[in-house]
């Protein structure tokens, strides 16, 4: 039988594995701290190392994830144009669904 393979992009290049590696890493991170939050709350740290209180450590874990977020966008397969597009669409679409959070009125245009 001879079948027609399909044809795939080319394996991320070692940039793009760094920064999705990265991206993965960072996801991670907040992972962690969000179960944290929903173990122990928002103002709870850990009590051996008494470091960042789950709020702030969120805080932080949320802007690596922003940062690696841009590197993604550097390597050129996601533009930063797509990433604001795919989070306005989100943004409308989840509105509905939300019983106790609003979302800001600037949600409800997807930029072009």
């Amino acid at each position: 039988m001879n079948e027609k393979k399909k044809e795939f992009e080319p394996v991320p290049s070692l940039a793009e594995r760094e920064a999705l590696a990265l991206l993965v890493e960072e996801l991670g991170e907040a992972i962690q701290v969000v179960g944290k939050i929903l173990r122990h709350g928002w103002d709870s740290q850990n009590p051996l190392t008494l470091g960042a209180m789950n709020r702030e450590a969120l805080a932080g874990e949320l802007g690596d994830v922003l940062a690696a977020i841009t590197i993604i966008a550097q390597t050129g397969r996601i533009t930063q144009l797509e990433l604001a597009q795919n989070q306005a669409a989100k943004l409308v679409r989840v509105r509905r669904w939300l019983h106790h959070v609003e979302i800001a009125e600037m949600a409800r245009e997807v930029p072009r």
